[in-house]
């Protein structure tokens, strides 16, 4: 290349267009949120538009709800009623108990498929408890698998929460 060319291509390069990635466009308002209420003697669940308006009580029980969690689709409702998980519509219509556990189970969690909910169990360990984690089929709220603390440890899991890996680009070679 001779020195002539080299400002020629500087030149073009700076005003060839650089290819850029678009954001994704914000959610538009109003969105819904869903809560936990203490009101009336009573903690249930609610929704509310982003902007303060459309207030709705889901569960309207003398009973104390709580922990919310929406499926990721958004037509599903789990949460806690007196340390048991519930399984509702959106709306909180039709509530069904997810399994017959006895213990005391908290913090429902979706699978991004909507098919499972992680939640915290708590097992009686002497004069406390110590929580795991376990999983539940949402349709027959069968377990399907615990995450157990390793015996020489000790511990308290709480929040589980959801999220699908990607295989490594490398392990999907093909030789």
């Amino acid at each position: 290349m001779t020195v002539r060319a080299l400002p020629l291509l500087l030149v073009a390069l700076l005003v060839l267009p650089v290819p850029t990635t678009q954001a994704q466009p914000p959610q538009t308002e109003p969105f819904t949120i869903g809560f936990s209420s203490f009101e009336n003697d009573d903690r249930d669940i609610f929704t509310v538009d982003s902007n303060g308006s459309a207030r709705t009580n889901l569960t309207k029980s003398p009973r104390s709800q709580q922990e919310p969690a929406f499926s990721a689709d958004g037509t599903k409702l789990a949460y806690v009623d007196d340390g048991r998980i519930m399984v509702a519509n959106a709306d909180g219509t039709n509530p069904e108990r997810l399994n017959d556990e006895t213990l005391r189970q908290t913090q429902p969690a979706w699978s991004p498929d909507g098919t499972q909910l992680a939640v915290v169990t708590r097992i009686p360990n002497g004069d406390g408890s110590d929580s795991v984690i376990e999983i539940y089929r949402v349709a027959d709220g069968v377990k399907t698998g615990a995450i157990p603390i390793p015996e020489h440890l000790t511990g308290d899991d709480s929040q589980p929460d959801w999220f699908w890996s990607v295989p490594n680009a490398d392990s999907m070679a093909v030789n």
